[in-house]
């Protein structure tokens, strides 16, 4: 299965997906992600509307913004990856093993 990405554009902080990429960590998963570079930033909404990528990084602004020029607007948010507690839905999380001090 392969996944096309939008990319509007390159930042320090989508490190971990061009390190997931570099090691194919996506092909461990099963997937394929082919990266489409976009001409302009902003670009992503567009490819992703015209069904020319599957998916697209970038903040809410740019569904806020999609949803005010066209009310029925496909685009939604899914989670967040960049932030201090990222969120992305998919494999449940392993429970927390919990340490207990011993005396």
């Amino acid at each position: 299965m392969t996944i096309r990405l939008a990319e509007d554009f390159r930042a320090l902080f989508y490190a971990p997906f061009y390190a997931m990429l570099a090691l194919r960590f996506d092909a461990d998963g099963g997937v394929n992600i082919a990266l489409v570079d976009s001409a302009n930033p902003g670009d992503g909404v567009a490819s992703r509307l015209d069904d020319r990528v599957h998916i697209t990084r970038g903040g809410s602004m740019r569904v806020i913004k999609a949803r005010d020029e066209n009310v029925a607007s496909s685009l939604v948010c899914f989670g967040e990856v960049v932030g201090a507690r990222p969120l992305l839905p998919g494999r449940p999380r392993r429970p927390q093993r919990r340490e207990f001090p011993t005396f």
